[in-house]
């Protein structure tokens, strides 16, 4: 990516049955004061309104897929394979960007400091948006092999590095492949990272990896199983790290 260049940024929405929260998202993308954004939207054929909230609001450059698909992650990685930006980031259905340049502040990172990744923080909101509590990423990227794990509405990343990856998301895994995704880049990859240390994006609580105890369970396992496999380590101390 070079300086001057209007850099093109992918944003995927992964949804089904959204009409609740969709036209937040959407006004979320269209307000964003970057220009050169396409808004890819991965539907699960949903039976409500969602598809025509898209269809009628969308303002940017709209893709938009409806089909079955086999959980969250098979949906992310039709994402990944139909976009055609700079870089790629996901804004769940419910969650929005928490100003209007937010994806100018990333594209501009990634032009002038010439980087493969770009993060920030998140801020937790319940169903009734009341503020909950701040989600601080790392200063370091390389600080999620320590167990810190870097908040996936506000990981913006290089094309071409995540397509690289054969099924960027472990579509085995139910909740916890992009942190999978995180330690696995910081393990075998050496990339050059810029944090803005803000926040972008306001995320809803209540998905699948906080909507239960046995949920938070499951993705604790497959944290540890992701660590084990990828660095051939005891993952113990490394899942004990990203519980606290």
């Amino acid at each position: 990516m070079t300086e001057g260049k209007l850099i093109r940024a992918s944003i995927i929405t992964v949804c089904f049955n959204s009409s609740n929260t969709i036209l937040n998202n959407i006004r979320s993308v269209n307000n964003q004061s970057h220009k050169n954004i396409e808004h890819i939207f991965i539907d699960g054929e949903s039976d409500d309104d969602t598809l025509e909230i898209i269809k009628r609001n969308s303002a940017r450059d709209l893709k938009l897929i409806s089909e079955k698909d086999e959980g969250i992650y098979d949906a992310m990685n039709k994402g990944v394979q139909v976009a055609n930006g700079d870089f790629i980031c996901f804004l769940n259905s419910d969650d929005v960007y928490t100003n209007e340049h937010v994806i100018a502040a990333v594209a501009e990172s990634f032009s002038k400091k010439n980087v493969d990744l770009v993060f920030g923080n998140i801020e937790y909101f319940d169903q009734k948006n009341n503020f909950i509590r701040t989600f601080s990423s790392p200063n370091n990227f390389n600080d999620v092999l320590k167990g810190q794990q870097i908040p996936h509405p506000a990981f913006f990343i290089n094309t071409k590095v995540l397509s690289e990856i054969e099924g960027p998301f472990d579509t085995s895994y139910k909740i916890s492949s992009d942190f999978k995704q995180q330690i696995f880049l910081a393990y075998n990859y050496h990339l050059k990272f810029f944090k803005l240390n803000k926040t972008l994006v306001n995320m809803r609580i209540g998905g699948v990896s906080n909507k239960s105890f046995i949920n938070r369970l499951i993705g604790w396992r497959e944290v540890l199983e992701s660590y084990k496999e990828i660095t051939g380590q005891n993952g113990i101390i490394f899942l004990l790290k990203k519980i606290i």
